[in-house]
């Protein structure tokens, strides 16, 4: 008998898995194939940068793979007035719904996904051209920042975590962050910008996104001696918008 109750108890020990151990539960640790895909922005300057000849070159080597990751993707366009501009394009998901794919075939579902990647270089491409509908003055980085979080704010799946791309060189130059002028090399001089720039409520919302720059190091060409201290006065001003990871290159 007593080996029977221990037979017993093994095999309630074998069915009775902890929860936490159980794939999507939130107390277990997820594997990166639990992972959610991420909700990502692509940010693209359509403004002075257009003219260096590296710019396509940055958006064809780095944007594909960016959206690998990707499971849902939005797009901000830098302009002279990048909140408003008329140039835009539309937000979609990169996996075929059910009613893309009714009868679920993986071939179907994988067709679909490649289509659409393919639509995300195509659509930063197409936005890398000057429109013409926008013919505003200037580069408003920040202000496709804002955009950029307030649709990732809007994304279906609030659980993914965000991922933002931009292809700039970061030389804004209109409003309250002109970078034209100005002295940033030191922490009061950038905080104080910081704090301005919050005061009037022209902070990004971020919220945790990672923030990955493609062409900051372009403008070395023109202003070589100011390029350190722009690149710590964006760290700043990322960091206080919130967001995660921020990489310039």
């Amino acid at each position: 008998m007593s080996s029977i109750k221990r037979l017993l108890a093994l095999i309630t020990t074998m069915i009775l898995v902890p929860v936490s151990a159980c794939a999507g539960d939130p107390g277990g640790v997820p594997t990166k194939a639990e992972e959610s895909p991420a909700n990502c922005g692509v940010v693209v300057d359509s403004t002075a940068f257009t003219k260096y000849e590296a710019a396509k070159d940055l958006v064809r080597q780095n944007l594909a793979r960016f959206a690998q990751g990707c499971g849902w993707v939005s797009f901000a366009l830098i302009t002279g007035r990048s909140e408003g501009t008329p140039c835009q394009k539309p937000s979609f998901g990169l996996t075929a719904t059910e009613e893309d794919n009714p009868n679920h075939n993986p071939r179907v579902a994988e067709d679909f996904r490649q289509q659409r990647l393919a639509s995300v270089v195509r659509f930063a491409l197409e936005l890398l051209a000057r429109c013409e509908a926008d013919r505003s003055r200037g580069s408003d980085v920040l202000g496709a920042f804002r955009v950029i979080s307030r649709k990732l704010a809007g994304a279906p799946d609030r659980r993914a975590k965000g991922r933002i791309i931009v292809f700039s060189d970061m030389f804004n130059n209109v409003g309250l962050l002109d970078l034209r002028d100005g002295d940033y090399s030191t922490p009061d001089s950038r905080r104080a910008k910081v704090e301005q720039l919050r005061e009037n409520n022209l902070l990004p919302a971020l919220t945790g996104s990672s923030v990955r720059i493609y062409g900051f190091n372009l403008e070395s060409e023109i202003k070589a001696d100011r390029v350190p201290q722009l690149e710590q006065l964006w760290r700043d001003i990322l960091g206080a918008s919130g967001a995660g990871e921020i990489t310039l290159s």
